[in-house]
Formats: C-alpha cells, sequence, structure tokens
C-alpha cells in the first residue's frame, strides 16, 4: 500500500466519523525520522482532501546537540511548504526523576502535554501520529510479554481519544476540549521498509535517532533482538501474524465496548469523581462484562488505561465475591477500588478533593469577620464570599444552592470562623425540632468521605459557639430569616476553574 492510498483511506474513515469533509485541521507531530517526515511530506501531496496542517517538534533535551539539530532540521523541512511550526524543549530527564517514571514514560507524557497545550490554544481537533505496522507488531509482543488479556493485545488503535497524560501536566492545556479530540495513526497499514523507501524516492534525509538501538530499552530489545530471533528460527511472517491478531482484536473489541457501555449506564451510579456499582448486580454479571465494566469505570476517572494491569482486575473481582464487608485497593494513578456490604465503588480520592470545598491543610481555622463583603480564600481554588445587605433588596430568601446560605445578621453577628468538623459536635437542622449530630448530617448530604475531614464549617465564636451552616448540608434553625429579620447574610462558596 502506498502513503498516498493509506492517508486516503484514512481521512475518508475519519470525515464519515465527523459527518463532514472539509475543512480539516490537524496537528502533526514530527521528530524528523524517517516515518514521521514521510507521513508529514506525504500530507502535503495529498490533493483530496482540505487539509490546514501544523506540526510541531518537542526537543526531550536527551541527547544534547543531536536533539538541537533535529529540531533545527524539522523546522528547515516545515518552512519549505511553509507549515505553521511549533517547537519546544522540555527537560524530561529531570520529569522522570521528579515523578519517578521511566524515560519512555516520561517522554511520552511530555510530548502528548505538549500537544495538548497547541491543540487547545489553536482549537486543532486531530493530532497525526506517525506509528506504523513494525511499531503495531512490537506493540502487541510487548503486552503479550507483560500478560495482557485482549484489550491490550488491539495494539494501536487507528483512531482514538486523546490520551490526557497522568501525571502532572508539563504544559497548560484545555482538558474540557482535549476529552474531545483525537489521535489518528494513518501509517499503521505500512511497514518500515515501505516508509524507507518512500524517504529514498522523494530525496527527504530523514533524521535517526540513535538511542533507538540502546538495548537497555524494552522495546529495541524486543525490535533488534526477540523479533527478529522469532522471524528466523520458529515462525517467518511472525509480524505480520501479530498485526492480524490486532486487527481481528480490535473489531471484536469494538463490538464489545459498545455492550460494555450500554450495561455501564444501566448499572453504574456517576457522581463526583465516584463509580458505584450494586454488589447483587454486579455479582450477577459475567466475568467477562465484569472486567470490562472495571476498566470502563477506570478510564472515566483516569483518563487512560495506562498503567492498569491484569492483576489489578483480577483482585477487584476476587474481592467481590469475598464475605469481607470492607475491602480497598489502590490502583494505578490515584484511583481506588472499594468494597462495602452492598457496593463496589471506584473513586478518584484527588479529584474529589479538588473538586469540593475543603479548608487549606494544615489549618485550624480561618477568622471571619463580616462587616459588609469579605472574601475569604480556600483550598483547591475555592473561596467563601460573604456580603450583608438589607432584606428588601432581594424577593427570593430561600436557600435554594446547597453552597449559598442567607441568614439572619443580627443572629449570627460580625465574629465567625471555619473551621473543621469536632468531635460531639451538633447542629439543629432548618426545620427540624432538635438536634443532630453533625455526622449525620454530612452522611445526608451525601459529603464523599474523603471530604469530610477537612469539611468547611460556620461557626458563630461569640460564646456560646454555634454552627450557623454546614456548606452543602444545612444552615442552623436558630440563626434562619424570618419575617422580623432586617440584614441579611449571604454566605457563598463559589469555585474558581484553574486556579
Amino acid at each position: 500500500m502506498s502513503l498516498s492510498t493509506a492517508l486516503t483511506k484514512f481521512f475518508t474513515t475519519y470525515t464519515a466519523f465527523l459527518g463532514r469533509t472539509v475543512p480539516l485541521r490537524l496537528l502533526v507531530g514530527v521528530s524528523g525520522g524517517p516515518d514521521s517526515l514521510a507521513l508529514l511530506h506525504a500530507l502535503t501531496q495529498l490533493q483530496t482532501f482540505d487539509l490546514e496542517i501544523h506540526v510541531a517538534h518537542l526537543n526531550h533535551c536527551l541527547r544534547g546537540d543531536q536533539s538541537r539539530a533535529d529540531a533545527q532540521f524539522v523546522a528547515g523541512f516545515a518552512r519549505t511548504f511553509p507549515l505553521p511550526y511549533y517547537q519546544a524543549e522540555f527537560e524530561v530527564a529531570h520529569y522522570a526523576r521528579t515523578y519517578k517514571l521511566s524515560l519512555e514514560a516520561a517522554a511520552r507524557a511530555v510530548r502528548y502535554a505538549f500537544f495538548a497545550h497547541l491543540m487547545s490554544a489553536h482549537q486543532i481537533s486531530l493530532l497525526l501520529i506517525a506509528h506504523q505496522a513494525d511499531d503495531q507488531a512490537e506493540t502487541v509482543l510487548l503486552h503479550l510479554l507483560r500478560g495482557s488479556g485482549p484489550h491490550g493485545l488491539t495494539g494501536i488503535p487507528v483512531l482514538a481519544a486523546f490520551p490526557l497524560p497522568t501525571t502532572p501536566p508539563a504544559f497548560e492545556y484545555d482538558s474540557d476540549f482535549m476529552r474531545e479530540t483525537k489521535v489518528g495513526r494513518p501509517l499503521l497499514d505500512l511497514w518500515r521498509l515501505e516508509i524507507e523507501a518512500y524517504c529514498t524516492t522523494h530525496d527527504l534525509q530523514p533524521r535517526f535517532d540513535h538511542s533507538n538501538a540502546d538495548t537497555t530499552y524494552q522495546r529495541n530489545r524486543v525490535r533488534l533482538e526477540l523479533l527478529p530471533l522469532i522471524q528466523r528460527e520458529y515462525k517467518t511472517g511472525f509480524k505480520q501474524n501479530l498485526v492480524r491478531l490486532a486487527s481481528i482484536l480490535q473489531t471484536d473489541e469494538q463490538f464489545l465496548d459498545a455492550q460494555t457501555t450500554q450495561i455501564f449506564t444501566q448499572m453504574a451510579t456517576v457522581q463526583d469523581f465516584t463509580i458505584a456499582f450494586e454488589l447483587a448486580a454486579f455479582r450477577a454479571t459475567h466475568p467477562a462484562l465484569q472486567a470490562r465494566l472495571l476498566r470502563y469505570a477506570y478510564q472515566k476517572l483516569n483518563g487512560s488505561l495506562e498503567n492498569l494491569e491484569a492483576v489489578h482486575l483480577d483482585l477487584t473481582q476476587q474481592a467481590v465475591y469475598t464475605d469481607t464487608p470492607a475491602w480497598t485497593l489502590e490502583l494505578p494513578g490515584g484511583i481506588v477500588a472499594h468494597k462495602t456490604a452492598r457496593r463496589l465503588i471506584i473513586s478518584c480520592p484527588s479529584k474529589i478533593l479538588a473538586s469540593l470545598p475543603q479548608l487549606p491543610p494544615d489549618v485550624d481555622s480561618l477568622p471571619l469577620t463580616v462587616n459588609n463583603r469579605v472574601n475569604l480564600p480556600l483550598a483547591h481554588g475555592w473561596n467563601l464570599e460573604a456580603r450583608v445587605f438589607d432584606k428588601t433588596e432581594i424577593s427570593d430568601l430561600q436557600n435554594v444552592d446547597r453552597f449559598v446560605a442567607r441568614l439572619d445578621y443580627v443572629k449570627v453577628g460580625a465574629a465567625l470562623k471555619l473551621r473543621p468538623r469536632q468531635p460531639g459536635d451538633k447542629v439543629q437542622p432548618l426545620g427540624a425540632p432538635g438536634h443532630r449530630k453533625l455526622q449525620d448530617v454530612l452522611l445526608d448530604a451525601k459529603i464523599p468521605k474523603a471530604a469530610r475531614p477537612r469539611w468547611p464549617i460556620v461557626v458563630k465564636t461569640t460564646p456560646p459557639e454555634q454552627i450557623v451552616w454546614v456548606a452543602g448540608g444545612c444552615i442552623a434553625e436558630p440563626f434562619k430569616v424570618t419575617q422580623q429579620s432586617q440584614e441579611v447574610l449571604e454566605l457563598k462558596l463559589c469555585h474558581f476553574l484553574g486556579s
């Protein structure tokens, strides 16, 4: 198959997926090697589609002058057409040490964060990467060696959701926008020798990364040692068999994924970065679908399946059938699987906490003195806004938002503080005849367990100290606005995204 044919096949499929044909704005990741150089050149020669091509190159700063020369080469190549070109440098080795990643994993995370940054900034919805058939064979064999199940043996998809990095981003990007973008690999039907022949025909003179010959990297050992050995001594055409296996399993997976999505919608309860299954219903599901449901839940919370292994799924499925009422397993990416007497819960505590109001760490309390309008910063980009106004200024004094409280300012007073819950805390909820334990109020308000220890409680500090508002839970009956109230104290929790 020629590169032109491969690209035509890819864009025909992609435009059918989009439901439109022109124009297509895309970003091409170009290292300067034969594969990416051939991809970029072939794209510029394609006449059947209206393409707006942007080019990106990241210098990983791993090979000194060679890396800088690669960047200069790609910049010059992009200018010959000319095409919009973006490049950056990033100390990947330092990033790997900081987050305890392999160089390969760190380079991939940084590279995709760079692409996401550019795609967000320029509203580009498609990234093209130059993986080819040899890469596919190597990936399938690597996954087989690691004990992957059918999902892992599907290898590299031709078109997939953009893999947002699970480590702290090396570049800023719009996560919401990136969740709607795709990564395409139009050269997966072509072999390395075919691509190198294309480069020779068109006198492209690509750069060669000598680290690809370093057999300390497992992928290089598979490519340079294991695959040639199997091809030579055991099975000629083994690489072709691996690629065919991936293609067959990808077709099966597409069907099974659709079934999994449908069952997930029926079975799962999704709220605040938490996915819950009723234990009885989950046990009644076929084990093959259980594993798929767990993978689906993990991917929804984590953004990708990276680092999730079969052993994690096996342990979780085994726990479902044990008599132990409580069980917890920490999964990669900060995801937690937890079994209670009635439910199996998959959650991401760090995202839960970041999405909800929390007192800053290591803070016993925060003073809140209200005389007109104040703004008190909390953790994770949350603020508590407080203002006093005359009751006649507003017609609706009902507490309709769980993060807004309207109170009688005279009864509450100006001396308040925010503090976490304390042993023995009680509050008289609005309309209730008596007091309730604070822990019960938080439970009824469905405040996640992980968020309760640092949940903001507003307290009147003048003796006797009293809870006036449990954010997200209730206001206290003694401080409600009545017909006799003159001034109203409004407390509002606000979240500033991106803070």
